[in-house]
């Protein structure tokens, strides 16, 4: 009976001449969900013939299509199951309406696809976007982008062609803008591979290229590290340091370690203050490079930062490490799993001033009850601490630093206490951290 009812719920979903501006017409939406209700009855050969049916009536017009009648886009798709990953990965393609949908499409592929059809469904998602950004695309654009300059202006005659282009490239930005946030959500190597590659062609919109690498965060891996690795080290006029140092927070979370000899080389010869934010730059290689190493790699880190930095000829010397950076090393530090104490007590006795800084900014908030008295040593050392930023934290000697720290360990230590009704600051038993 069900294998009879197939053609009829068929010619009844495609609708010839049904369709509508709307969208479907009723009886092709009826259509829809009968063939969803039958789908779970038929035989294999029947289902898989329906399946294909049920799918192409989805992706003529997800948008108008998705929500249409009792059963969802969504509920198709996971009734279908994986058989949907791959015909949800043929229907990627460069067209506007398809793309306008395709954060949707990807998602439903997320749902149900194997890890075969999401590769291939990245792959995919990354070719359209290399169409869509090439000059192949250029023709394609300005003539929606004309259309909707008419429409928007109701004007009947001849439109300027540099804003027909001005109109295309805005609408080519968002339409990539579309495609990036799909390959985003995929979290697939050949997404990954698909923006690293974008950030560094020097030849992309520079908002373009950080977004590539702000979308794989959290999703790169070794194999990566060398690309981006270029990208970081790309300095001189018109360098920029903000994707300069996406690049290397990524490096970061690459878990590849044999790139830490160009991260130190990095690291010693960045020697810029607030201007332009080079300190950012530096202070990002060496959170990258304490990532990487773990508490091991202390000791080697202390030894860069000691380091007498060379200067460039004709250029001012080195006005010391900002508060921030230091600040924010010792927070890095301060979330190696075990909590490297022992080693960061030892950095007190260190002779440079921006090692003891950081030992202390890390014992303030890390440290255990026995550091009391070891911060309170320093309270009186008058050494001044150079560099941007300490004085605006009224940090300007080892003292006031080590006086701030003891502060903070103080509040720290101090029980929280529970709430309780009618009882206010009521005294916890939580213990401070053990030595």
């Amino acid at each position: 009976i069900i294998h009879d009812l197939l053609q009829p719920v068929q010619q009844q979903m495609r609708g010839q001449g049904q369709q509508s501006a709307q969208g479907p017409t009723e009886p092709m939406i009826r259509a829809k969900d009968a063939g969803f209700l039958l789908l779970r009855h038929a035989s294999e050969a029947d289902r898989r013939e329906l399946a294909n049916e049920l799918l192409s009536w989805i992706m003529t017009d997800l948008n108008s299509r998705a929500l249409a009648g009792q059963y969802t886009a969504e509920q198709v798709v996971q009734a279908i199951g994986a058989q949907a990953g791959d015909a949800l990965e043929q229907g990627i393609n460069g067209n506007e309406d398809t793309v306008r949908v395709m954060n949707n499409i990807a998602q439903l592929i997320n749902t149900v696809g194997t890890d075969s059809s999401k590769d291939a469904a990245a792959r995919r998602l990354a070719a359209v976007c290399d169409e869509l950004a090439g000059p192949a695309a250029t023709p394609r654009m300005r003539q929606p982008a004309e259309r909707m300059l008419r429409q928007a202006g109701g004007a009947a005659g001849a439109i300027d062609a540099g804003r027909i282009d001005r109109a295309a490239e805005r609408l080519r930005d968002g339409l990539i803008s579309i495609m990036h946030q799909a390959l985003s959500t995929q979290h697939r190597p050949a997404g990954t591979e698909y923006f690293v590659r974008l950030a560094g062609q020097a030849s992309a919109p520079i908002e373009r290229r950080r977004g590539a690498l702000s979308a794989i965060q959290g999703h790169v891996s070794r194999e990566n590290a060398p690309a981006l690795l270029a990208i970081a080290t790309t300095a001189g006029p018109g360098a920029d340091v903000e994707l300069r140092g996406l690049a290397v927070d990524r490096i970061g979370e690459s878990q590849n370690t044999a790139i830490l000899p160009q991260l130190w080389t990095l690291f010693d010869t960045t020697s810029g203050g607030e201007a332009n934010n080079e300190y950012m730059l530096r202070w990002k290689v060496g959170e990258a490079i304490l990532k990487l190493g773990g508490s091991g790699i202390i000791p080697t880190f202390v030894q860069h930062v000691s380091a007498a930095r060379a200067m460039p000829r004709g250029t001012p010397p080195f006005e010391g490490y900002t508060f921030r950076e230091i600040n924010g090393y010792a927070v890095a530090i301060g979330d190696f799993t075990p909590v490297p104490r022992d080693a960061i007590r030892a950095l007190l006795a260190n002779p440079s001033v921006h090692v003891k800084a950081m030992a202390l900014l890390f014992l303030g908030t890390k440290g255990a009850a026995s550091d009391a008295a070891r911060i309170e040593a320093l309270q009186a050392d008058a050494t001044p601490v150079p560099g941007p930023g300490w004085s605006a934290e009224q940090l300007t000697t080892l003292g006031t630093v080590a006086r701030r720290a003891r502060e903070s360990l103080r509040r720290a230590l101090t029980p929280t206490a529970p709430a309780r009704p009618g009882a206010a600051g009521a005294a916890s038993a939580a213990g401070a951290p053990s030595a």
